[in-house]
């Protein structure tokens, strides 16, 4: 009669650790889906915020670089007031300044 009490009571404890465990893997798995809710929510602002796909930074920063160039090439020949031209060649300068900055740090992300 010990044997099968203590049998029992073995029996209840791993039924409790066997309890544990499924309701520990059941949380992790609504903490996994929570994660990727968050996730999707933080891509989309992403997107929101820069327009488009996040994952097409690099030649979202093609297209401005681009579009920069043009616009100096606009204020090169004196089409713009000198003032103007001045300004948006500073401007200029810092964009590229901080597109490349960008443009490294992508670089140097992918390579890690």
């Amino acid at each position: 009669a010990v044997r099968i009490g203590n049998a029992t009571t073995e029996v209840k404890d791993l039924e409790t650790r066997v309890l544990a465990v499924q309701r520990s893997a059941l949380e992790m798995g609504s903490s996994s889906t929570e994660l990727h809710k968050r996730e999707d929510e933080m891509q989309a602002a992403l997107a929101a915020a820069i327009g488009g796909d996040a994952s097409t930074v690099e030649g979202r920063v093609d297209r401005v670089q681009a579009t920069l160039r043009s616009y100096y090439a606009e204020a090169a020949p004196g089409i713009l007031d000198p003032i103007v031209a001045s300004k948006l060649h500073n401007s200029f300068l810092r964009t590229t300044e901080r597109t490349e900055a960008l443009t490294q740090a992508l670089a140097e992300q992918a390579v890690l």
